[in-house]
This record gives structure tokens, sequence and C-alpha cells, in this order.
């Protein structure tokens, strides 16, 4: 079997003529890995920010509602 050994960083870097191979690989996987680390962290802030959405929306319903209901009872 042989061994890889390279002597310089230029052989190192072109991989025995299969750089653009080898290196997509390491770039794909970093994304992959990047995208894995950084999606949950985008989705939790979006669920946070539609959840403060709402809560402000029900509250502003709610005043609604008890003002609606107080000039229904001061009518009657």
């Amino acid at each position: 079997m042989s061994e890889i050994q390279f002597n310089s960083l230029a052989e190192f870097l072109q991989m025995g003529g299969y750089a653009v191979h080898v290196w997509l690989v390491y770039l794909s996987f970093a994304v992959f890995i990047g995208y894995n680390l950084l999606s949950p962290r985008f989705s939790r802030q979006q669920f946070i920010r539609t959840q403060k959405r709402r809560a402000v929306r029900d509250a502003e319903e709610r005043q609604r509602m008890e003002k609606s209901a107080d000039t229904t009872d001061d009518r009657q």
C-alpha cells in the first residue's frame, strides 16, 4: 500500500491531481456543518419574533374586547 506523503505545501494543496474533488468535498462538508449549526438559531429567533407579535396582537384584541364589553354594559 502506498503512503501518502507530500514534499511541499503546493503538493499537498494539489492532492496528487485530485485537488478539485478533495477540496470541493471539504467545502461541501464545511457548508453542511455551518448550515446545521446556524439553522436552528435562525429558526428559534424567527419563532420568538412570531410569538412576540402574536402576544402583542392578542393583548390588543383583549383590550378591544374589554372596551366593547364596557361600552355595552354602560348602555344597559
